[in-house]
């Protein structure tokens, strides 16, 4: 395999030819690689090579693979964060009498 591969690149070929990977419906997103340690540098710049990650004139190198587990989407986390206080809001305002015993007139000063 060439080194010159992008980090990017590599996760998604581990994804289609990994056994592993295709079993748990894995995506590139949910792998997390990190060279000679279980707790060392992870290969995280998708735009890098794979060169970029190993020590120079290293023969023999390990790759460790960890599964992040499923990820959410920034998009989700915007819409669930902004739109949570938006719906209730909207509750309190429509069911206020019950709430709050009367209906007083919305008033904007």
């Amino acid at each position: 395999m060439s080194l010159d591969l992008s980090v990017q690149y590599f996760k998604e070929k581990f994804c289609v030819e990994s056994e592993y990977a295709r079993h748990k419906k894995l995506y590139a997103a949910r792998c997390r690689f990190t060279v000679d340690d279980p707790k060392g540098v992870a290969l995280a710049d998708k735009g890098k090579t794979l060169k970029e990650y190993l020590p120079e004139n290293a023969k023999d190198v390990k790759l460790y693979f960890k599964d992040l587990g499923a990820q959410v989407s920034w998009r989700t986390v915007f819409l669930v964060e902004y739109a949570g206080p938006l719906f209730i809001t909207l509750g309190l305002l429509a069911f206020r009498k019950q709430i709050y015993g009367s209906d007083p007139p919305l008033v904007v000063s």
